[in-house]
């Protein structure tokens, strides 16, 4: 009989959302998987769940992000499903879910593997709300079986915030499938105007509003741009109200959520990922992996992602980003297209889909 494993998430959007469901539609095989979550998923998960459903037993709860009252009444339905399914193994991502997962696998007696993402090692919510999670952190430590963090930077973050893992721990980096039938020819900018795209949620954390800033002195200057944001969020609005105010209608524009990513990024010329800090960088691997320029802020995991500092702009810094970005218009074919095959056999050498599943199978075997 397969180990049956549980995986809880807050909201399956964006990387956290992907990595879930890379875990459930591959290591079928080898376990029995059951999948607990809220409803707010991005495009991708609606019609994701819709293909899980077929062979993974789906909860969704109403799961508050900041600590809420709610919790409680959640841990018991989880505790009741675990019971009903005869869980084996409870996998808890990001901050809320790798509270639950550990409250509720203590109390059944199960074991727990812990993912905390980026939220679990940043301060998100308000001073109060920050030093009940500290607090609840250090405390759940001591009923955590192992720890599986997708970067160095995340396991970095985690030790200065909370101290050394009790439990064995791994960096076990995020991968993504390789691109079949093979692409063979490189991303050709186009001659005007530069198209340059964002991938992801429209939040603080991610820095939309700093490509903005850049995008707008970039044009100020002279330079033929167009500006694409792809995704929604809580900064969807302003942005959009500033975009107005400055006339810029025509060369910053937005696309709202998208579900087919890849074919939306094979339309740019150039990937921008200006996030204020990430924990990993889905978005520069997939940009990599279909051979279209990327240039990131130098924060959190994207150093680790990036094969070189030359890919780097300094974080949360719109006038470093427009400099990056002028500095790529002002490379040679010859450049670019040695740096796309560069990034491109970065990737496949530490990022792929199954080494980074090989790393999720090993830690489930020894603990099971």
């Amino acid at each position: 009989m397969k180990p049956r494993i549980l995986q809880i998430v807050s909201d399956p959007q964006g990387g956290i959302r992907k990595h879930i469901h890379d875990i459930l539609h591959n290591l079928g095989e080898d376990f029995d998987f059951y999948y607990i979550s809220s409803s707010r998923g991005d495009a991708r998960y609606e019609r994701e769940k819709t293909e899980l459903e077929n062979t993974v037993h789906i909860l969704n709860l109403d799961i508050k992000k900041p600590p809420h009252p709610s919790d409680i009444a959640n841990m018991a339905r989880i505790i009741r499903f675990m019971a009903k399914h005869h869980i084996d193994i409870v996998h808890g991502h990001g901050a809320k879910g790798g509270l639950y997962a550990r409250v509720c696998g203590k109390i059944t007696g199960k074991k727990v593997v812990y993912t905390p993402h980026g939220g679990a090692v940043h301060s998100m919510f308000g001073k109060t709300e920050d030093i009940i999670y500290r607090i609840t952190e250090a405390a759940l430590a001591h009923v955590t079986d192992r720890i599986i963090f997708e970067s160095v930077y995340t396991k970095n973050a985690y030790i200065k915030r909370f101290g050394a893992p009790r439990c064995p721990s791994s960096v076990n980096h995020n991968g993504i499938a390789s691109h079949e039938p093979d692409r063979t020819e490189i991303k050709q900018p186009g001659k005007s105007p530069l198209k340059i795209g964002f991938f992801g949620i429209l939040r603080n954390e991610k820095g939309p509003d700093i490509l903005l800033t850049a995008g707008r002195e970039l044009y100020e200057l002279g330079m033929p741009i167009e500006v694409h944001f792809h995704g929604h969020g809580p900064l969807e609005r302003t942005l959009k109200e500033q975009v107005e105010e400055l006339g810029l209608g025509t060369k910053i524009r937005f696309h709202g959520e998208i579900d087919d990513t890849a074919h939306a990024m094979e339309e740019m010329d150039l990937i921008v990922i200006p996030s204020r800090f990430e924990s990993f960088g889905y978005v520069a691997l997939e940009a990599m992996a279909l051979r279209i320029s990327v240039i990131a802020a130098d924060t959190g995991g994207l150093p680790e992602v990036l094969p070189s500092k030359e890919f780097l702009f300094e974080a949360n810094d719109p006038k470093a980003c427009a400099e990056k970005i002028l500095a790529f218009t002002n490379q040679s074919q010859q450049v670019r297209e040695e740096n796309i095959v560069y990034g491109l056999k970065h990737v496949r050498a530490r990022f792929s889909l199954e080494g980074m599943l090989e790393g999720v199978r090993n830690a489930y075997k020894d603990i099971s």
